[in-house]
């Protein structure tokens, strides 16, 4: 409850019905700016108007990865319905003790349908489970197979360039510097790798969305720690064959094609 207060017992159990809560999704619709208390709506085509007491969060009615739905809750509730328990303990022997308790306070009901939270979302979050380790699975094999790209990639640039660093390093350039040479091309490769990568995912984000809860398509923090994780592994892949190419002889490298 955001603002205003909940259905009295009286309320409930009320024949004539004429009053409602909203969520937080539909008050701002039809009063911006203002407050929903104490406005009336009209429902369903009835003749007279309910009066708004309350406004409640906007939550998730038919599927996880809907977008948000304006809601109108009604006092009258229907024959059947539905009891959420929170413990704190194992909740499975629990159902048998909320069965025996339901029929404490109303004999003529029968509580059905008892679930775990674990068990009742188990379907809604079918897609999720199954697909999150299938793309986990795949990011990491496509980390590793980038990782040993760029590592053959740049090893290649070195060896062809093997002549051009021999001369470097006689006409006097450091270790250091044919380091950050070699280092240097293999970022540059990783930049340009970003901005392809970057583009085509904030394209093809939108594919999965319905498969995210909590968090964007195309979250920010996300994608930014895509792409330092990338850089860090392309660093390590370039490095070895940059240490390679410190330690060649200029004297075998200026002789070598």
């Amino acid at each position: 409850m955001l603002r205003g207060r909940d259905f009295t017992q009286k309320e409930s159990e009320s024949a004539e019905p004429g009053l409602v809560i909203v969520n937080e999704v539909l008050a701002p619709r039809l009063w911006p700016c203002e407050d929903p208390g104490a406005k009336r709506i009209g429902l369903g085509g009835a003749k007279t108007t309910s009066e708004v007491i309350g406004v409640v969060k906007a939550g998730k009615y038919r599927t996880l990865g809907e977008a948000p739905v304006a809601v109108v809750f009604r006092e009258t509730l229907p024959p059947a319905r539905t009891l959420v328990v929170r413990t704190r303990g194992d909740a499975p022997p629990l159902l048998d003790e909320v069965r025996g308790e339901v029929q404490v306070v109303e004999p003529k009901m029968a509580a059905t349908g008892l679930q775990t939270i674990e068990e009742y979302m188990a379907l809604p979050l079918f897609p999720a489970c199954t697909t999150g380790p299938l793309l986990g699975a795949s990011g990491i094999l496509a980390v590793v197979l980038t990782a040993i790209g760029l590592f053959g990639v740049i090893a290649y640039v070195v060896s062809q360039r093997t002549h051009e660093i021999g001369v470097r390093m006689a006409l006097g350039a450091r270790q250091t510097d044919v380091l950050k040479l070699v280092m240097r091309q293999g970022l540059y490769v990783t930049l340009i790798g970003h901005f392809i990568g970057l583009g085509a995912a904030w394209g093809v984000a939108r594919l999965l969305a319905p498969l995210l809860y909590g968090i964007g398509a195309n979250d920010p923090a996300t994608l930014v720690g895509v792409a330092v994780g990338v850089t860090a592994v392309a660093i390590s892949a370039c490095y070895v064959p940059a240490r390679w190419a410190t330690r060649v002889d200029p004297a075998v490298a200026v002789r070598y094609e």
